[in-house]
Order: C-alpha cells, then structure tokens, then sequence
C-alpha cells in the first residue's frame, strides 16, 4: 500500500509538469505574446493542478483508510501472576455429645414370665378343678400395692372370682406367682380366659409394648375319661394308720378332735384355703401331733391298672389351717412291702393349691394298692390336709 501511494504521487507531479510545459509551448506555437493571454492560461492550468493535488488527497484518505482496515489489532497479553500456593489450616470441629433419648417406662406395666402350672392346651375332664398360676413381672416404673387386683377381662371365667387382690407388694423388678383356682366345664371343648391386672384406681393393665396385653389361660375339656376309681366312695374301704395308731388301725371316719391320734374323714363340700367353696368331695387327712415327722397313711384295695389310666387330684391345706406344713404322696404296692413313691407335693397356708396328674401306664396290667400319705413337714399343730376329689380316670 505504501509504494502504491508513492508511485502514483509521482505520477500527478510527473503530469503536472507535463501539462505546465505543454501550456507553454502551445502558447509560443500559437503566437499569444501578451501578458494577458499568459495570465488567463495560468489559473487555468493552477486549477487542474489543484484538481490533480485533490485527487492525491483523495488517494491519500483512501490509503490511509484502506491501512486502518487492514491492520490486524495486536493483543499485548497480560503477563498472568504466578500461581501462589495457600494452605488453609482445617478449622478445629468442636465435639458434639449426642443428646440421650430418655426413655419412658409407664408407671404400671407387666412381662409374663412363665406358666408355673396348667400349660396352655392341658387336656383335663369336664368339671375338674384346677389352680391356674402365673408369674409375672413388675417392668414398670411404680410399686404394685396389695391394693392392686389381677381381673378378668374376658372368654371363660371358669367359675373363678372376677377379681382377686394381689398378695403382696411388688416393687419394678420383681415377680410374683398369681394363683386362682378354677373349674373345667362340662361341655367339651376348647377354652380360655383373659386376664390384667388393675390398679388401685381400677386401671387395667397389661404386659406387651403398650401394655395393655392379656394374661390368659387355655384348656382343652375332653369328656372321653370316665372315673372307674373314686376314693371318697371308698373312704372307709382304705385301712389307716397313724404314727400314733401301729400297730392298731384308725377309725374311719375319723374325728376332727382326734388330733393326738391323727385321723382322715370326707367332706362332701370342702373349703379351700384360699375361703374358696367346693362342690366336689374331699379328703382331709391329718396325722397325729406327736412329732414333726408323724403320718398318716390309707392303704385301698387292689386295682388292675390299664394302659393310659391316670391319678388326679388337687392337694392344698384345708381351710382355716393357718400352721399348715405338711407333704403328700401317692405311693403304689405292687407285692407286700413293695412299694413305689410316684409322686410327692409339699404344701403350706399360702392360698395356693397344685393339680395332680399322674399317668399309671407303667403299671399296666398289674394289680397294685394305692396309697395316700401325709406328712408333718416340722408343724405339728393345725395340720389339716386336703386331697380334692382323688380319683382314677379311664380313657375309653
């Protein structure tokens, strides 16, 4: 671009010249001498110099326009700072102690602990009596009073009261065993009932995790067993003996006066040491008073045993008692002075009772004598014992 500009101001300055001197040799060919005619060619001649100086001009901004459009921009980079490395020091993390969820434990609350007696589905005969126990446990958080009850809530109540006081105090933590006495219906079947306990103000309670659970029993009534054997109705059939009798033999029935003696009679409805009444027959045996370890004993007659024959029974001290400590067994002769303990129940005044049930099949086909036994346990005195309806049950 630049030598375009410089040769083409050559060229206008080449022209101007050749013109200015063409103008003056016309003139001297045409033979204009005068000044006149000199001065009129001249502006004439200036003119279209100027016009060629305008025309250079012209070229000049067109160049110098032509140069601004053509340049490229140069970016003078930014020389960038050399990257420092900071290190930032952790900040300290304060330690948090994690807030502990406080658990709350109702005031009265309950666990089932186990059956003591009459596990679930126990298969008994219409009528039998029975003592349901329970254990169970204090998980909450207040003290149960004697002025709590166990209630029944539900199913079949089995001729048991509707509610009993508990028999003692039981402070979070603890167990107690709660015992009621029942009797199986007539009808066969399966059956349960459903218990709580309450408060003194009459709020039922319960185990489980909201505590409102029921505590039950569950029987299973068969009516197939018939009784081939009742020892009430043959009472009198037994010889007895006493410590103080041998080696004479006691009267039967005996008196309740007869205490030095020792003596056993049947009561058609016996009370229960709980004050509970019965309508079954039972037997009260009492051995004589003079010593810790003295007996008395009825020996029946001989009974062929066959296979699946059971012993029931209920044992516990009669009502009114209060000293009563006493054993009881049932002792089977199998030849004279052959003889097997098969079973032995220790009992004292504590408003509790056991069920009996002694399967005989191991005596099957043998004639045998049944023996029942009680037994000071260190009391001689008020020892009054009470087997509730013995019998022996046939599966037919």
């Amino acid at each position: 671009m630049r030598n375009f500009r410089k040769n083409s101001r050559n060229t206008i300055f080449g022209l101007i010249a050749l013109i200015l001197l063409g103008a003056i040799f016309l003139t001297g060919c045409s033979g204009l001498t005068s000044g006149d005619e000199v001065s009129k060619l001249v502006p004439t001649y200036a003119a279209q110099t100027l016009q060629a100086l305008s025309v250079e001009q012209t070229i000049t901004s067109y160049e110098t326009l032509v140069a601004q459009l053509s340049q490229t921009p140069q970016v003078t980079p930014t020389p960038e700072n050399a990257a420092t490395e900071v290190v930032i020091p952790p900040t300290a993390q304060p330690t948090l102690t994690p807030t502990p969820t406080v658990q709350t434990v109702p005031c009265n609350w309950a666990a089932y602990v186990k059956d003591v007696t009459i596990p679930d589905n126990t298969t008994m005969e219409p009528g039998t009596t029975f003592t349901k126990t329970w254990r169970v446990k204090n998980i909450g958080s207040c003290t149960w009073t004697t002025d709590y009850d166990f209630v029944f809530v539900s199913g079949k109540a089995m001729n048991a009261p509707s509610r009993i006081g508990l028999p003692g105090t039981v402070i979070p933590g603890q167990t107690i065993d709660i015992s009621i006495m029942m009797e199986a219906p007539d009808t066969d079947g399966t059956y349960a009932g459903y218990w709580m306990l309450a408060d003194a103000n009459k709020n039922k309670f319960g185990i489980g995790p909201s505590a409102d659970g029921n505590i039950w029993v569950k029987i299973v009534v068969d009516t197939l067993p018939k009784v081939i054997f009742d020892f009430s109705e043959e009472l009198c059939s037994a010889t007895w003996d006493s410590s103080a009798s041998r080696p004479a033999h006691l009267t039967c029935p005996g008196k309740e006066t007869d205490d030095a003696m020792g003596y056993v009679l049947v009561k058609d409805t016996p009370y229960r040491e709980d004050g509970g009444k019965e309508n079954e027959p039972g037997l009260v045996m009492s051995p004589d008073n003079t010593s810790n370890t003295s007996r008395i004993v009825g020996t029946f007659p001989a009974f062929k045993v066959q296979n699946g024959d059971q012993f029931r029974a209920v044992v516990g001290c009669e009502y009114g008692s209060t000293h009563c400590n006493l054993s009881f067994s049932l002792i089977i002769q199998t030849a004279p002075e052959v003889q097997f303990t098969v079973g032995t129940w220790y009992e004292v005044y504590d408003g509790k009772y056991h069920a009996v049930v002694v399967d005989l099949s191991e005596f099957a086909g043998k004639e045998v004598q049944f023996m029942l036994r009680v037994m000071n346990n260190g009391a001689t005195a008020d020892n009054e014992g009470l087997w509730l309806y013995p019998r022996i049950i046939r599966n037919y």
